[in-house]
């Protein structure tokens, strides 16, 4: 089989797979650099790198954004090629290669530009008067975990941005070619999709929430390091792709990439607001006694871990009742 008549999901991956190799190249030769570049303290740095603490944040970054970038080339790939009716391009390495030279072009000029802005904006967070102090009435921990938050969120935007906006560039160098037969995606490609965009979010929410929950668990060792950045992240990641693939309908008249990704935000961000009231509504009614039992009991955690997946699979299903109500086949 020839590269001009290769199918559509063999391209797609091929695109998400090379994505997400030079990213994660980019990322292990800064981090190496960082490692082996003589600093102040260095052995101490390089020692902490395998603490619990930095360790396993650094990772459930790392994993985040690869996730990020090798479905957005995905989505978009698919995307470009069912909106051509093509099943291939005619020159896929030309493409391939303009788009990584691209990429690697726009990762090196994103990492510079967030390094720099996250630097600017966690200085003027430290000090008084800041307008996260003046407007919300945020402490230091506060305002540090907001600024990661939004600075994460921006991040996120940007590399879908980028990788969507050098891809198009990318398509410029190539043909669409073959039937697009084939091409409409299926009840289970929107389910992973969905599953993971819960998980990109899902990650993204553990780092910075781990930050402030680092502060309070000192003594926390791998196992607790390893269940809220790993194990958790990947189970909901199992639940949510469940869930979908019982609710979907079997056949869809529309099924694009951008309505799969906003199926797993709406049912991320519906379980956060709705646990949040929910955890707000409990605090407000437990005494102090009954606070101190909450936080020291593991089965209190094993409840609020399954309440947080009932929250997941009731947003699962609000979401898809709201995005694929006209959708061919009835959503179960």
């Amino acid at each position: 089989m020839t590269d001009s008549t290769r199918p559509a999901y063999s391209l797609a991956w091929r695109i998400a797979v090379a994505a997400v190799l030079l990213r994660l190249a980019y990322s292990v030769l800064v981090q190496a650099y960082t490692l082996m570049t003589p600093l102040p303290y260095g052995d101490q740095i390089r020692a902490s790198y395998m603490q619990p603490p930095v360790l396993a944040p650094l990772l459930a970054t790392l994993v985040s954004t690869l996730l990020v970038v090798g479905l957005t080339a995905w989505c978009t790939t698919r995307q470009w090629l069912a909106r051509h009716d093509a099943a291939t391009v005619n020159q896929p390495g030309r493409m391939l290669a303009t788009f990584l030279a691209l990429q690697a072009l726009y990762t090196l000029c994103l990492s510079s530009g967030v390094g720099i802005a996250q630097n600017v904006l966690m200085i003027g967070t430290f000090k008084s008067g800041s307008w996260l102090e003046e407007v919300f009435g945020l402490g230091i921990v506060g305002r540090s975990i907001a600024i990661n938050l939004m600075i994460r969120a921006v991040t996120i935007v940007l590399e879908v941005v980028g990788i969507w906006v050098a891809l198009r560039i990318a398509a410029w160098t190539a043909g669409p070619t073959g039937p697009g037969a084939g091409l409409t995606l299926t009840r289970r490609h929107v389910a992973w999709i969905c599953g993971l965009t819960v998980l990109i979010w899902q990650t993204s929410f553990s780092i910075m929430l781990g930050g402030f929950l680092q502060m309070q668990t000192l003594e926390a060792g791998w196992a607790e390091y390893a269940l809220g950045y790993w194990v958790l992240p990947v189970a909901l990641l199992a639940l949510v792709t469940i869930v979908c693939l019982k609710l979907l309908p079997r056949a869809f008249e529309y099924a694009g990439t951008g309505r799969a990704v906003a199926l797993g935000s709406l049912a991320f961000w519906f379980a956060q607001v709705l646990g949040l009231g929910a955890g707000l509504i409990i605090l407000k009614s437990m005494t102090w006694e009954q606070l101190a039992w909450a936080a020291q009991s593991p089965a209190s955690a094993a409840l609020v871990l399954l309440a947080y997946g009932a929250l997941l699979s009731l947003g699962c299903l609000v979401a898809t009742r709201l995005l694929y109500r006209n959708q061919g086949g009835s959503v179960r």
